[in-house]
């Protein structure tokens, strides 16, 4: 038997002043640091590249298009990846300060 758990749509964010100008830079900074990514390989990525940056421009124009219109349902992607990677840099500058106070 299979169930299925169907989440109820996530509640709207609340716009301040300013949100707008911060939810069109992070929108279009993620597909822009990908696109130069893509451009930084050395080797030829041929077609492979040719349709990563035009995915990159295609999602830009998606994820501004939200930022700008319906910036109550844009959730900022750089918050979102600082809350996973947040605990990491913590635990790592523990081990680190760790090391330094053992070895002092």
């Amino acid at each position: 038997m299979w169930f299925f758990f169907v989440r109820g749509p996530r509640p709207d964010l609340h716009v301040w002043p300013g949100r707008r100008i911060v939810s069109a830079v992070d929108a279009l900074a993620w597909p822009a640091g990908i696109a130069a990514c893509i451009c930084a390989v050395p080797a030829d990525a041929g077609l492979v590249g040719m349709v990563g940056l035009a995915g990159c421009g295609f999602l830009a124009i998606r994820r501004l298009a939200r930022a700008v219109f319906a910036n109550e349902r844009y959730r900022l992607t750089t918050v979102g990846l600082w809350r996973l990677l947040a605990p990491l840099i913590v635990f790592t500058a523990l081990l680190k300060l760790g090391q330094i106070l053992v070895a002092g």
